[in-house]
């Protein structure tokens, strides 16, 4: 488990009202995985392998998940980054690039 995941399973608890195993009912409804379906709107996941918050194992079953829906998902993954990579030097200047694409290929009304 990474480091900041125990520590972030207490925030979690709080929030949801108890462990996973208490309301399991509660942590199901709460999951972004479990909400996809056919009426979800495009989605790009901008993820950094070296994430130690959130493994990028998450946004690729997502985007599999959400692609298996019928949703048109991409990822952007950038090798050896952290989470919020795209903040920082030398990623951001990429990623926004990236973001634009992505939302004049979705949004756009030109």
């Amino acid at each position: 488990m990474a480091e900041g995941a125990t520590r972030d399973a207490g925030f979690v608890a709080k929030f949801l009202g108890g462990t996973l195993a208490d309301k399991p009912e509660v942590y199901r409804d709460a999951s972004p995985i479990e909400q996809a379906c056919n009426e979800a709107p495009p989605f790009l996941f901008l993820h950094g392998t070296a994430d130690k918050t959130i493994p990028i194992e998450q946004s690729q079953m997502m985007l599999k998940k959400l692609r298996h829906s019928g949703i048109h998902a991409d990822i952007y993954e950038v090798d050896g980054a952290d989470h919020a990579f795209f903040f920082k030097p030398p990623h951001f200047e990429s990623t926004l690039r990236s973001m634009e694409l992505f939302l004049d290929q979705h949004f756009s009304t030109k």
